[in-house]
């Protein structure tokens, strides 16, 4: 019995093409998003005993290298390139359908609603072409004057069209001693962009004296899939010279687009990444835990079969180790790394800002002037923990999440801190404790200076902050002011010191960009430098303080 089947054109894509895939065992994974990816495996091999694989990395220069565990065999050669490779795909458009149903028996309704019944005898021309059916006489329909067609025969569902498609191919070619093996133990190794770590940290307040800090990774993976892998999770990124160039055996100029936690102007990249690369420690061994207080993938269920092992140090990089890690390409994973408690202090920090000379006040506008004024005019003191890391390994930097009570109190930046040393991580300004600063001139000699044949000024100055705890408990407050100058003293026992002029001022501050709004002459920082004043103080509740602090500099 015949049956009449109305089918819709649309455009459908050709079967996937099995392929034969080097599994990956090994990712070393950097901070940066870039990671060392290890594949190996037993593959089979054609007839003349190498190696083919479709997948081609996109290494960075330099990094790609290939090699055999097979008896019997050596490696001779690695050649990537592109094979034209027929398939069957479906037909893409309504010229492609006819083309495939030649003969086929037919009913077409045109435009205008009328309809022509007989058998496709043959398309001429394109898109835009025309089909001729053979009815009772030989009919000529404009493809664009077709609105659909019947098949009699339903089998016309199953038309494919035959076509090519370039396919990449990495061929690694083996020299054997003896007849070629069916399967050959080879691999590959090379560093990619594409996947990267964030570590995060949890601080909780425990009691006065005592945090728990806890370290999770966030995983985020746009390389490849990932199946029961071993991941090394490395604090700190080493220098990759060419990690913009890539290498020759990816056969493409450019990397594949990244999701943006991989773009070069992504600033998480380089917050959390660590300046300094002598992180060597070890870690103290820790257990994933499943659950809800676990790790969990993109569909929210916790992956329990990976173990969170030890971890160590390698050269100048620590690492820590995942093991049984399974991540598809486009997902994301949170794991816990490691839980200990360390201990810390409470203190108050209050840097006062730099003042710049009298003399170069003419030299900024009004906006710049009222800027200066606002900035000198509202120093806040900052709460800090004073942490010591207690730990056998060192704090990578990462944003920390810190807890009191239950209750989130404040987040801040944990930077890199090496074994047994102390770190400073902010928790909130401390708006109890009231700061007021004042500077004045009190004296100036004309002469004050001769050198290089000229004569300078010098401008004697004294400075005071007025200093007063609110706070209904007892504070240890550090104070640092900078001044541009010569030091010359400070009021209770503050501690004065020169300092670098170009690498111990902090010139990232924002409180500091106005020394970039003039001109500075030559013999500015020969005459005169920098200072830093330091005072160590223990402020009882209701207690006021007033610190002072002379300097001189010379002008011309």
């Amino acid at each position: 019995m015949q049956r009449t089947a109305l089918l819709a054109l649309v455009l459908l894509a050709g079967h996937a093409i099995a392929k034969e895939t080097l599994p990956i065992r090994e990712v070393t994974i950097f901070k940066d998003g870039h990671a060392m990816v290890l594949h190996s495996g037993s593959m089979p091999t054609n007839e003349a005993g190498d190696v083919t694989l479709e997948e081609l990395p996109q290494p960075i220069l330099g990094t790609f290298w290939a090699f055999e565990n097979q008896d019997g065999a050596t490696l001779r050669s690695v050649k990537a390139g592109t094979v034209e490779e027929p398939i069957e795909v479906d037909p893409g458009n309504l010229t492609d359908l006819l083309l495939l149903s030649i003969g086929e028996h037919m009913t077409v309704t045109l435009m205008d609603a009328n309809t022509v019944t007989g058998t496709l005898v043959k398309v001429v021309g394109s898109v835009s072409g025309t089909a001729l059916i053979q009815s009772d006489t030989l009919v000529a329909i404009p493809l664009s004057d077709i609105r659909r067609v019947h098949f009699t025969d339903a089998s016309a569902a199953q038309a494919r069209q035959r076509t090519t498609v370039l396919r990449n191919r990495l061929s690694i070619d083996l020299a054997w001693q003896n007849s070629p093996a069916k399967q050959a133990d080879v691999g590959m190794m090379y560093i990619q962009r594409g996947l990267r770590w964030i570590p995060s940290y949890r601080v909780t307040l425990l009691d006065d004296d005592t945090a728990r800090i806890e370290l999770q990774a966030t995983l985020v993976n746009e390389l490849a899939d990932l199946e029961d892998v071993s991941a090394h999770l490395v604090v700190g990124v080493p220098t990759f010279a060419f990690a913009d160039t890539i290498d020759p055996i990816a056969l493409q100029e450019q990397i594949a687009p990244l999701g943006q936690f991989f773009g070069r102007a992504d600033q998480t990249a380089y917050a959390l990444s660590n300046a300094i690369m002598s992180q060597t420690a070890r870690m103290g061994e820790s257990r994933a835990r499943g659950g809800a207080g676990g790790y969990v993938s993109d569909d929210g269920a916790p992956p329990a079969d990976i173990e969170v092992g030890g971890s160590e140090s390698t050269e100048d990089l620590y690492v820590f180790h995942l093991e049984h890690l399974t991540l598809r390409k486009g997902e994301r994973l949170v794991v816990p790394i490691a839980s200990a408690e360390v201990p810390f202090e409470p203190v108050y920090t209050l840097t006062l800002p730099v003042a710049p000379p009298t003399e170069a006040w003419q030299y900024f506008n009004t906006d710049q002037q009222r800027q200066i004024a606002a900035m000198l005019s509202k120093p806040t003191a900052t709460h800090v923990l004073r942490m010591t890391n207690s730990t056998d390994h060192p704090f990578t930097t990462a944003p920390a999440l810190i807890i009191r009570d239950g209750r989130p109190l404040a987040q801040g930046l944990l930077k890199y801190t090496a074994k047994s040393a102390k770190v400073d991580l902010d928790v909130t300004k401390a708006v109890d404790i009231r700061v007021e600063t004042s500077q004045k001139e009190t004296t100036r000699a004309q002469d004050g200076l001769r050198w290089n044949d000229h004569t300078y000024a010098r401008i004697n100055l004294e400075g005071a902050a007025a200093i007063t705890n609110y706070k209904t408990r007892p504070v240890k407050l550090e104070v640092t002011k900078f001044v541009l100058g010569l030091g010359d003293g400070a009021s209770h026992d503050g501690k004065v010191e020169q300092i670098d002029f170009y690498t111990d001022l902090d010139w990232s501050n924002p409180n500091f960009q106005w020394y970039r709004w003039y001109g500075w002459p030559w013999w500015w920082s020969r005459l005169n430098g920098a200072a830093r004043v330091k005072w160590e103080l223990q402020l009882d509740p209701g207690q006021h303080v007033d610190l002072t602090w002379q300097w001189h500099y010379f002008w011309g």
